[in-house]
């Protein structure tokens, strides 16, 4: 595995397209100026606007609505009007956000790919059902992972530097030459670590729970990597007792501890083949926040 880089390497400006491009600046690296962070609900939006230099939070905005029918451009035409409004009201400059993020849940990829009304409400309803949490829960922030270039990914609940967390998203992730392993590191030598991978069409993130030292987790990641992802994923999930694990699995499902299957630091994982998520976890940089 390589060595961490440093954190100011990897944090770059996001070119993003569309309702989201006038909010980027790349004038500026990502760690000054300010960030918005947004979180799109079934009924809801709720967005946060940071100072990038000191992580304080200067305004938060929420709106309802029914965003789950919205098509892909009149999603992110409202979403424009409530980051103006967000803006406003924290006494920033437009100008002055050079980072702008905006998650939700897998199935908000849909609307980028501009699938029919009825296909986007069932996969919003599939996906909320299938991670088993209460949406209004997941707020953007401190529990918020997500990428930029106006792209939808999983909300996890999962603490990740805090409020620090607006500066990470400022990763183009989506561009990396590698998988971005974000480690927290605390004073006592744990972490929270989210693996971050994939492609523009497809983002996967996989979750190890806080209390664990960072060669554990890794260690973590890489146990998870020799069981058969589908089923541990769907027991992990959804809770459902009577999805069938293999003998030879069943160890290993039980290795992972009670408190990776609370919903607060839910461990999620992929779907990816055995030997691909062991490559990408062997090969990914390392980031210390």
């Amino acid at each position: 595995m390589e060595e961490a880089g440093k954190t100011d390497k990897v944090f770059q400006s996001i070119e993003c397209s569309d309702a989201l491009e006038r909010f980027l600046s790349s004038d500026e690296g990502a760690g000054s100026g300010y960030g918005v962070a947004a979180y799109v609900g079934t009924s809801f939006v709720i967005c946060r606007i940071y100072d990038l230099q000191t992580n304080e939070l200067l305004a938060t905005l929420q709106k309802s609505g029914d965003f789950a029918s919205l098509s892909g451009t009149k999603l992110k035409n409202t979403l424009a009007d409530v980051l103006d409004e967000l803006a406003e009201q924290a006494h920033v400059s437009l100008s002055k956000i050079n980072v702008a993020v905006v998650s939700g849940t897998t199935a908000m990829e849909s609307k980028v790919a501009g699938l029919e009304q009825p296909e986007l409400l069932h996969d919003l309803e599939e996906e909320l059902g299938e991670f088993g949490r209460d949406v209004e829960y997941m707020l953007a922030g401190s529990n918020s992972i997500a990428v930029g270039q106006a792209y939808f990914v999983p909300c996890l609940a999962a603490e990740v530097g805090g409020d620090v967390i607006c500066n990470l998203l400022a990763i183009d992730i989506l561009g990396a030459d590698k998988p971005q392993l974000i480690v927290n590191t605390g004073s006592r030598g744990t972490s929270g670590i989210v693996l971050v991978y994939g492609s523009k069409d497809k983002l996967s993130v996989c979750v190890v729970p806080d209390g664990v030292s960072t060669k554990d987790a890794m260690g973590r990641l890489l146990e998870v990597c020799q069981a058969e992802l589908g089923h541990i994923e769907r027991m992990l999930v959804s809770g459902d007792v009577d999805v069938e694990v293999p003998s030879e699995l069943s160890d290993k499902a039980q290795r992972v501890p009670d408190v990776a299957i609370e919903g607060t630091s839910a461990v999620l994982l992929s779907e990816a083949a055995e030997d691909e998520l062991c490559r990408i976890v062997s090969s990914c940089n390392i980031i210390e926040v």
